[in-house]
């Protein structure tokens, strides 16, 4: 279940996650991005922000939770993107 909006935008070696605040006293909000099952990166981010951008990815498939801290309360959603070349060698 998605406690708030997100979405995600893929180019050829990075992708923006977009997000929602859960509430506009928003303490803490982590991302977090795994591919084949393993997390790769974890991001503290501002309290402020509702977008990251993370790069470089190689091609494939990824997965993603944020997860917002606010007023004792966490709240978490999760979306999925890929990474697509259309040249083998890049």
């Amino acid at each position: 279940m998605n406690d708030f909006k997100t979405m995600a935008k893929s180019g050829k070696d990075f992708a923006t996650i977009i997000y929602d605040h859960v509430s506009e006293d928003v303490e803490n909000i982590v991302a977090e991005v795994f591919t084949d099952g393993m997390k790769i990166q974890t991001i503290l981010c501002d309290e402020s922000d509702t977008s990251i951008t993370i790069q470089p990815l190689a091609k494939g498939n990824y997965t993603y939770t944020i997860t917002q801290i606010a007023g004792g309360t966490v709240s978490k959603s999760e979306g999925e993107f890929s990474i697509v070349r259309d040249n083998e060698n890049d």
